[in-house]
């Protein structure tokens, strides 16, 4: 187990989203403004999705697009949010830089003008524009992880997980209730800790760190690490992790 994470490890399910909802760590915003101080930023209508594009702070001139879902804590982000992640994808490969996205959102917004507005497309677009970038792609997760609202920017090279962050398929409340079990056995159940998910293999890295500047660090060294790497192998691999028509294929 990565030294730092022993507490979590401690931790029980429920415990360990509730230090995502109430802990005190860096949103969205702080992070994608620590990676890129002086980037441009891409305009979007959604505000829970932020997206810019410069050099890294202390990248050694390394330059990136970076794209934070879920840019404010409990953010729900809607068809907008997922189409502005498209661009920044997409940008990320025209541009031949690299792509870090930053999640933070319990899933995409279910209300109905969310669902007149084609949030299901938006989310499976997102998902296939960062799934096909040709550049090193990595996602850190900095809190919450919730469904394929969270999935649609974490199909990359490398996946890492902080601390006070968890991940799954099914809001442990969604999973309450479809279960009829409490919800604090339902997030029990779920194996959404940073420990569980890096024995699966779900999370590549875990980070200890719990300032913006700190995970900024730490996202531009994974990073760096994947710009060495063959990048033919490099995309056979993201497929062959993420994709279920390519791994039916083989």
């Amino acid at each position: 187990m990565p030294a730092g994470f022993e507490q979590v490890a401690a931790r029980s399910g429920w415990e360990q989203v509730t230090a995502a909802r109430t802990g005190e760590r860096p949103d969205g915003v702080a992070v994608l403004c620590a990676l890129l101080p002086d980037g441009v930023d891409l305009v979007g209508p959604d505000p829970l999705v932020g997206a810019r594009s410069g050099a890294l702070h202390g990248g050694a001139g390394m330059r990136a697009v970076v794209a934070a879902v879920g840019a404010r804590r409990g953010s729900a982000p809607g068809p907008a949010g997922y189409r502005l992640l498209v661009r920044a994808a997409q940008l990320a490969g025209k541009l031949g830089v690299g792509l870090v996205t930053l999640v933070d959102t319990p899933g995409a917004a279910g209300d109905a003008p969310a669902e007149a507005a084609g949030i299901a497309a938006a989310i499976g677009d997102a998902m296939a524009a960062v799934l096909a970038c040709p550049c090193p792609t990595v996602s850190v997760v900095l809190g919450e992880g919730g469904s394929g609202g969270a999935l649609a920017a974490t199909v990359t090279d490398m996946v890492a997980m902080t601390a006070d962050s968890y991940f799954t398929a099914l809001s442990p409340e969604g999973t309450a209730t479809t279960l009829r079990i409490p919800v604090e056995q339902a997030a029990d159940r779920a194996g959404l800790r940073p420990t569980d998910l890096y024995r699966l293999g779900f999370a590549d890295r875990l980070l200890p760190a719990t300032g913006a500047d700190q995970v900024a660090q730490a996202a531009t060294g994974l990073l760096a690490e994947l710009a060495w790497q063959d990048p033919v192998q490099r995309r056979r691999r993201r497929q062959q992790r993420w994709s279920t028509e390519l791994r039916d294929s083989l």
